[in-house]
């Protein structure tokens, strides 16, 4: 992939637009585009409403918005930042635009989470501990850094770890999203022991991905492993889940992924 970065600005009326996610009624993404990079990224059908013609990975526009003026027009509702970009990519220390948007919703009750790759996010602890009940989320996929190197260009596991330790000792709640789950390389119980000792609700969820992007980097037998999960924590939640219709399309099966909350 290019290092060579296209930044661009953008002006938008809201950050904030209404979410069709089961979680959150609202999401914000400051960023179009996520400079993470990652190889198994959902978020690159972004691109076919962006017009960017570059890889995803490769290009990243800076929203300006106008400001929030009524920021408790939102009290209660659960914001997600971060659905679709990473929020703290390396540009937000410079652009500081995840910064300015918890800045204008001071004052309000929002339900807030945000998911990330990033240690950067504690720069922002204190505004974070201004919502109620926050929540902070890091994706882990795996503990082997040489892998992680080749998957995405976040910091480090051992960063991510470490921030997720930081948020947690400052009373945050924190998310081990451990997501996708590469069979035989995510070790998704060593990642469980390493990062939580008390689980304030352990859960999973379906997570799409393009079988032919995974095939390309190991094997399709390895891949097939995936549905068939044999992990203690697999075993504890996979009765949660039957099939769905089409999900036997090849182009658009299902991975298991584990969420781990910490108290």
């Amino acid at each position: 992939m290019s290092d060579t970065l296209h930044l661009g600005q953008v002006k938008v009326k809201t950050v904030l637009t209404k979410s069709n996610l089961p979680i959150a009624g609202y999401s914000v993404n400051p960023y179009i585009g996520c400079t993470h990079a990652c190889r198994y990224c959902y978020a690159c059908f972004m691109k076919r409403f962006t017009g960017h013609e570059e890889p995803w990975g490769t290009f990243l526009d800076v929203k300006y918005w106008e400001k929030i003026k009524n920021p408790k027009k939102y009290n209660n509702s659960t914001v997600i930042v971060g659905s679709v970009t990473d929020a703290y990519n390396p540009q937000e220390e410079q652009f500081r635009r995840t910064r300015a948007f918890l800045e204008e919703m001071l004052g309000s009750k929002i339900n807030l989470i945000i998911t990330t790759k990033s240690d950067l996010v504690l720069r922002d602890l204190d505004l974070i501990k201004t919502f109620p009940s926050p929540l902070v989320s890091w994706s882990v996929n795996t503990l082997d850094e040489a892998f992680k190197e080749d998957m995405d260009k976040a910091v480090s596991i051992e960063r991510r770890i470490a921030a997720m330790k930081k948020c947690h000792e400052e009373g945050i709640r924190t998310t081990c999203f451990i997501s996708p789950i590469f069979p035989e390389i995510s070790a998704d119980q060593a990642i469980r022991e390493k990062t939580v000792k008390t689980f304030f609700l352990p859960y999973a969820e379906n997570f799409r991905f393009e079988v032919p992007s995974f095939a390309a980097l190991h094997s399709f037998a390895l891949w097939e492993k995936c549905f068939c999960p044999k992990t203690e924590i697999y075993n504890a939640v996979l009765a949660c889940f039957r099939p769905r219709a089409g999900d036997g399309d090849a182009q658009n099966q299902r991975v298991r992924t584990c969420h781990f909350v910490t108290k």
